[in-house]
């Protein structure tokens, strides 16, 4: 059986049992695998348009990131992001419960892109290694990130996208990609094996001051097993990743409009602050723009 499969079959476990609930903020739900969404966001939003070696970067450096948690029966599936061939993003509860327990053993969680074959990758997780925000993550925290060292080198033929440092570019109103591995409510009715990917929107920013990364609010579709994923922006014809994205409103808001008074939204934070900071510390080979 092929890696991708058994991976399948793994979640299934966490999904199959019966519907799930989803944050997906109205009008309409714009979540597709991006075979199926690259073409449309092409045609409606050209600045946005993934072209084929970029749906292909996305492929290949994008995926999931999976704790069994057998220690204390707390597993955990979300969506990760490669910032260089060594290092990989996602959020701080990926590892850690809201009780502040590891979802140990560490040694068993493992990344899995979503290329064709597919490419699984353990991580390091010693104190040269690995860095996280916040010891006990609250969704939405504006420290809810871990930065993760490979355990081996990502060999692909793609490198991953440069990082966007943060500036006055990231305001309200400007478009932007969402990009996650299949979300829980998505399992059964798409290939869990492509990313899914919508078109958004900034609709808000909050800057908290003292090292805290500042937080983009999007009407990014979003929901269990998003957390993690990458939101990206072009500037200047180039693809970049703009911030990582934690978290989402209730997960009863489905197609509810958007409204933060309302928790219909999602949450991400922009690489600055402590985020940026860190991420230079560990990573660093990675890409950006400055």
């Amino acid at each position: 059986m092929k890696a991708h499969e058994v991976f399948s079959l793994v979640f299934c476990g966490l999904v199959c049992a019966g519907p799930v609930s989803a944050n997906v903020i109205g009008p309409v739900d714009d979540r597709g695998t991006l075979s199926q969404k690259a073409p449309e966001i092409c045609r409606a939003q050209p600045e946005l348009c993934l072209q084929p070696s970029e749906r292909e970067r996305l492929r290949q450096t994008t995926g999931y990131v999976y704790c069994p948690g057998g220690k204390f029966g707390n597993e955990a599936m979300a969506s990760g992001f490669m910032v260089s061939r060594n290092y990989l993003v996602t959020t701080a509860h990926t590892f850690i419960d809201s009780e502040g327990r590891w979802r140990e053993p560490l040694a068993d969680c493992f990344f899995q892109n979503q290329a064709s074959p597919s490419v699984r990758l353990k991580f390091r997780f010693d104190a040269q290694s690995f860095k996280y925000g916040q010891a006990f993550p609250v969704l939405r925290g504006q420290m809810d990130y871990a930065i993760v060292r490979l355990a081996e080198t990502f060999t692909g033929k793609t490198e991953p996208l440069p990082i966007y440092v943060e500036g006055p570019a990231l305001a309200v109103g400007q478009p932007i990609l969402g990009v996650t591995a299949a979300q829980e409510d998505l399992w059964q009715k798409v290939d869990p094996n492509e990313p899914i990917i919508r078109a958004c929107e900034i609709m808000d920013r909050d800057y908290k001051g003292d090292g805290l990364p500042s937080a983009i609010i999007s009407d990014c579709d979003n929901t269990a097993f998003g957390s993690g994923g990458p939101n990206l922006v072009r500037k200047n014809g180039r693809l970049f990743i703009i911030g990582l994205m934690v978290g989402s409103g209730t997960k009863d808001k489905y197609l509810a409009p958007y409204s933060r008074s309302g928790q219909s939204f999602t949450f991400s934070l922009a690489f600055d602050g402590h985020l940026l900071r860190d991420l230079r510390l560990l990573a660093k080979d990675i890409l950006s723009s400055d």
